[in-house]
């Protein structure tokens, strides 16, 4: 893990869960809590038995994460963690953006172009609403 990361059991992998299904999921509690500026990904793998009896091997999910100094601009997607979307269907992102420290930033302007996005990926606006 990150420099900063910490969980909330001991030994690594030892984090379980006698059961998940729709509506009534299992939650990993992470804090991230960083000493110096940095950026990354966090990546956790898993595996789980399915409702056969056999063993699957799971897969991964990544965290990006950054620490940074005070006079910033943060952005925050919503939903939060990894988007899920079934193939054909649509997941609906926000992204908020905010200050680290309480004080107004102005002339916020994106530094990507909204008509490049990757495959599956569109915006309905060419800026912010």
């Amino acid at each position: 893990m990150p420099a900063g990361w910490s969980a909330p059991w001991s030994p690594p992998g030892g984090f379980t869960c006698a059961s998940a299904s729709v509506g009534s999921g299992c939650v990993l509690n992470l804090r991230y809590a960083p000493t110096a500026p940095d950026t990354g990904t966090l990546k956790i793998g898993y595996v789980f038995v399915d409702d056969s009896g056999m063993p699957n091997t799971g897969g991964s999910f990544t965290v990006a994460y950054a620490a940074t100094t005070a006079n910033n601009v943060d952005a925050m997607a919503s939903p939060t963690g990894e988007i899920n979307a079934v193939v054909g269907g649509t997941q609906s992102v926000n992204v908020s953006f905010t200050t680290d420290d309480g004080k107004a930033a102005t002339n916020l302007a994106l530094t990507t172009n909204l008509t490049s996005l990757p495959a599956g990926w569109s915006s309905g606006t060419p800026g912010f609403s």
